[in-house]
């Protein structure tokens, strides 16, 4: 797994790493079974070539094997087809290895997944336990009700009241 990769936090329960961890197992066995065959046949199909045209002599092709076919793609088919043998007998190996490949790097896959979704967890749990603590050094008022509740209407007369007091004791005063 790259680092770049994005790690989901699921919290796989039994059932869902066994799952997890068999499907990737299948498909590590799948894609190393896969990439055997086609670079078994590819070199195959390569060799037969270069050994139907002259350019690879050490390879001997008889011309009555390439009978109805043009030489260079005679070479290839029988190149091809020898190179499926060569690919069905080390299937099995390259099987096994790739399913535990796939094991190894789903397992890990599932491992991250469930320590992200602990991570997340332990997060909430602690935003839940400073929410829940009543220190309040501030005084503040308890979270949802009014700090400073004000009227919804200014009254006019109390303020020109205040204002004309103000005044006088302003006058007072000099």
């Amino acid at each position: 797994m790259s680092n770049n990769d994005y790690v989901a936090p699921v919290n796989h329960g039994v059932l869902s790493a066994t799952s997890n961890v068999a499907i990737g197992t299948a498909g590590g066995a799948l894609k190393a079974v896969g990439k055997t065959a086609l670079w078994c046949i590819g070199i195959g199909a390569a060799i037969g070539l270069l050994g139907a045209t002259g350019l690879l002599p050490a390879v001997a092709i008889s011309s009555g094997a390439l009978s109805g076919f043009g030489s260079a793609i005679g070479g290839t088919l029988l190149g091809a087809l020898g190179g499926g043998l060569v690919a069905a007998g080390l299937a099995p190996l390259a099987g096994l290895v790739g399913a535990g490949k796939g094991a190894i790097q789903s397992h890990e896959r599932v491992s991250q997944e469930r320590g992200a979704a602990r991570a997340m967890e332990a997060q909430v749990a602690t935003y839940q336990a400073m929410a829940a603590s009543n220190d309040n050094k501030y005084n503040f008022p308890p979270q949802g009700s009014a700090m400073n509740a004000a009227p919804a209407q200014i009254q006019a007369s109390s303020a020109q009241n205040m204002g004309t007091l103000q005044a006088q004791q302003l006058q007072a005063a000099r």
